[in-house]
């Protein structure tokens, strides 16, 4: 296995979103079976941590966004 092609093919918001639906998902079956008495607020963080990154995210794209005039500006014939 190529480690560099792995790292350099590697997606941060990919790898956020699998793993919380991972855990997510884990832990919904072991509540539904009872083997953990955790309640559901406990079992559904995982989809919430996820969706508060997506806010995040996006809250930052817009605040770089907003700040930043120049990256809105067209370049028009190389000028």
């Amino acid at each position: 296995m190529n480690l560099r092609g792995l790292f350099q093919d590697f997606n941060p918001s990919k790898f956020l979103i699998y793993a919380c639906l991972l855990l997510f998902s884990v832990l919904l079956a072991l509540r539904l079976d009872g083997i953990i008495q955790w309640s559901y607020w406990a079992v559904f963080a995982p989809i919430w941590l996820w969706k508060l990154m997506v806010i995040v995210g996006a809250s930052v794209g817009t605040g770089v966004w907003a700040r930043n005039p120049q990256y809105r500006r067209r370049n028009v014939c190389g000028v």
